[in-house]
């Protein structure tokens, strides 16, 4: 008897030990798809003995704060966000694309009484002779601007597709990621998404840490790597963005690539395991 009362009082010292001792990780994004944090926990859960646990930042943060409490280690964990060569210097990234590249997938937002403006266009020339809009102060802008295409440019975000309605510019080029978002959001607007052509720039999308938690930056990378290789990585992201890459119908789309200068030579340009096909 006293042998099954000391069992038991084992057991539950060791389950309450397990839940008081588990690791808080603080995880702080923007972004509202569950994706990004069920992937964190899913990293995260190949480390068991570690007892991780994520959970969002409570505050809504403008992305640069966010980051800035990242580095200092105080109340932040985990960001994610474009891979960039300053940020690389400053917080840890996790070299595994996230996004498998779609942020650098754009889709052009036109005009709903030209809707075949992209439909006869078959050259690079034809393509870049086209005038996108777009925010003054967007890394796209410049990426586009380097591929020697003319842009239009604004300040204001909604006068970016009030310049579309009326007219003024050809077409707006939106992520993959945002562009049916985008057109919820102006339903006034005379716009629609083109159905012809698929813009791409090579992006990575990263977690963060601090330059100091290496432990944390290993076990999300490690948990990453062994996600992506039993396959659990690929279901998560087809959970995702499956539904969507099929209903814009890539595969029947011109694509045209665009360079992009200002990405870090770090990117695992050749692990093609990483990266989304559209064809």
């Amino acid at each position: 008897m006293r042998k099954c009362i000391c069992t038991i009082i084992f057991v539950m010292v060791s389950f309450s030990s397990k839940h008081l001792f588990a690791k808080d990780v603080i995880y702080a994004a923007k972004e509202q798809n569950v994706y990004y944090t069920k992937l964190l926990s899913h990293a995260l859960s190949y480390t068991p003995e570690k007892n991780y646990r994520v959970k969002r930042y409570g505050l809504a943060l403008p992305k640069q704060r966010a980051f800035n409490l990242l580095a200092q280690g105080s109340d932040i964990d985990v960001m994610n966000g474009s891979s960039t060569t300053s940020r690389e210097k400053t917080y840890q990234a996790i070299y595994f694309p996230i996004l498998r590249g779609l942020k650098g997938w754009r889709l052009a937002i036109i005009n709903q009484n030209n809707p075949d403006l992209f439909k006869n266009i078959k050259t690079e020339q034809e393509f870049k002779n086209k005038i996108p809009v777009q925010f003054h102060t967007w890394t796209a802008t410049k990426i586009f601007e380097h591929n020697k295409i003319k842009v239009a440019k604004g300040t204001n975000f909604k006068g970016l597709f009030q310049m579309l309605h009326k007219k003024r510019i050809d077409y707006l080029p939106r992520s993959f990621l945002e562009v049916k978002r985008d057109l919820t959001l102006y339903p006034e607007l005379n716009l629609m998404i083109d159905p012809y052509i698929l813009i791409k720039y090579p992006s990575a999308y990263y977690f963060y840490v601090s330059k100091n938690n290496i432990e944390l930056a290993n076990d999300i990378k490690i948990g990453l790597e062994k996600a992506l290789a039993d396959g659990s990585f690929e279901k998560l992201f087809n959970q995702a963005f499956g539904s969507e890459m099929a209903s814009f119908k890539l595969q029947a789309r011109k694509v045209f690539n665009l360079d992009n200068p200002y990405i870090p030579t770090t990117i695992p340009v050749n692990r093609k395991e990483l990266w989304a096909k559209a064809n």
